[in-house]
């Protein structure tokens, strides 16, 4: 696990960026079971009237190594909220509300805030993120006694604040190649420092740089949400080698293609 605190060095101008300091313009791939959410934070509101508030979120992978030869893990970037914001120095995804005069779209919220949280930038949205619960299930958020739940019609994750219900949604993101390595650099005002941390962390909630510290997230929901994002990170990968799997066997010639029962190609 790698832990830093925040970097107060600027973004490097880029000319291609918005007027409000959020990602450069630059293409985003969208994949499937993402179109319910590239609409406008305005429009969601309005088929949505039982939703006061979106909340979007990223998370992002990187393989490193461990101790042993060729044996990689993934890690997921996680912030630790300022001591002077609201959920003080409790640790979160990359996320951020919904603004109707600076996202054209819900995704656009994820990558705005991922870019102005981080400075990295989004290259693929690949999935929205659930709590890995039923939607008739909910989920014990805080010392308040108040639960979050799934919706029943959309990857979102429900949570009441102060009689107003907050629609939450976390991506899995790509960033661009090589980026993920490279230092994060946090708001300060926002975020006090940064982790790349395991899944093993997350679920026994120790921080093996730390000690052992336990982690202290935002909300129970925002921890399963996280451990669920590292199964959906692997389910992808596998889904896409299985993909290249099929794509070589159907290329390759009859006698090399072991779902083939005929040789006849061969002389």
């Amino acid at each position: 696990m790698t832990t830093a605190v925040a970097s107060t060095s600027s973004k490097p101008e880029d000319t291609s960026s918005n007027a409000h300091d959020g990602p450069p313009l630059c293409p985003v791939i969208l994949q499937p079971g993402t179109d319910a959410f590239y609409v406008s934070p305005s429009d969601f509101l309005a088929s949505r009237p039982d939703i006061h508030n979106v909340l979007a979120g990223a998370m992002v992978f990187r393989p490193t190594l461990t101790s042993s030869p060729d044996n990689w893990v993934y890690e997921t970037l996680l912030l630790r909220r300022s001591a002077s914001d609201s959920y003080p120095l409790k640790w979160e995804v990359p996320a951020g509300t919904a603004d109707p005069e600076l996202d054209p779209t819900i995704v656009s919220t994820a990558v705005r805030e991922l870019w102005e949280e981080t400075g990295l930038r989004a290259q693929c949205i690949i999935c929205p993120i659930t709590l890995g619960i039923a939607s008739n299930a909910g989920v014990w958020i805080d010392e308040e006694g108040r639960d979050a739940r799934m919706d029943s019609e959309l990857s979102v994750c429900l949570v009441p604040s102060a009689g107003k219900t907050w629609a939450v949604v976390t991506f899995l993101v790509m960033v661009e190649p090589g980026r993920e390595w490279k230092e994060v650099e946090l708001r300060p005002e926002e975020h006090s420092e940064y982790a790349w941390v395991t899944e093993e962390e997350v679920r026994t909630n120790r921080m093996k740089s730390k000690n052992g510290a336990p982690f202290d997230f935002v909300s129970e929901a925002m921890r399963l949400t996280i451990i669920e994002g590292f199964r959906m990170r692997k389910l992808v990968e596998e889904m896409v080698e299985a993909a290249r799997s099929a794509k070589r066997a159907a290329s390759s010639p009859p006698y090399l293609n072991p779902r083939l029962n005929s040789v006849s190609t061969m002389t």
